[in-house]
């Protein structure tokens, strides 16, 4: 089963990637969208250079890795000061192959060094890449650092407002109708 690597824009990716995304549920959440990538590169990707790539495996989107390089440093598409997480996308059971295609890509940018900060905790990118990228003779340094709030919420969003004190389910319900209310278009999405 042939990996390949492929450079990739915005306009080519931005509907397969949507749907990558919304099968694939990463934990890195909304910050791997094609839309806040390309929203946050229109607003900051001054003297940096994308290097937007997509992963496929025998001709189907498996993964996409959104890197950038900004002062001889590659990193994630991203900022860690602006997204909680980043991370690159992969569809379920091929996160091994995605991340051999990211340390391939890494390896053909030959930069100096990498820095690959704002992988969530439950990253199958996290959870891969230190190994592999120590087997093929890199240096890796791993440090934790502020780390998101995470809220679970049991079941439903309607269990998780049922279960908060009255005052403070009054004042989300009383929001939520003031947001909905005004001219702005809302779409609350569930993730799990």
């Amino acid at each position: 089963m042939s990996v390949r690597v492929e450079p990739a824009d915005w306009e080519s990716l931005k509907v397969p990637w949507g749907v990558l995304y919304r099968g694939a549920r990463p934990v890195a959440g909304p910050f791997v969208t094609p839309e806040f990538l390309s929203a946050w590169w229109d607003v900051f990707g001054e003297g940096r250079e994308l290097d937007l790539s997509a992963v496929r495996r025998n001709g189907s989107l498996i993964g996409v890795l959104p890197l950038q390089r900004h002062e001889g440093v590659v990193k994630l598409l991203g900022d860690f000061e602006i997204c909680d997480y980043m991370d690159v996308l992969a569809v379920r059971g091929h996160e091994e192959a995605v991340v051999e295609a990211l340390l391939d890509r890494l390896d053909t940018l030959a930069s100096p060094t990498v820095d690959l900060r704002g992988l969530a905790e439950g990253s199958s990118t996290l959870a891969l890449l230190p190994d592999r990228a120590e087997q093929r003779g890199w240096t890796v340094d791993r440090q934790e650092e502020a780390v998101c709030p995470v809220v679970p919420i049991p079941g439903n969003w309607e269990s998780y407002v049922t279960g908060l004190r009255r005052k403070y389910r009054h004042e989300v319900r009383r929001k939520l109708r003031n947001l909905r209310s005004g001219k702005a278009v809302v779409d609350i999405e569930v993730v799990s």
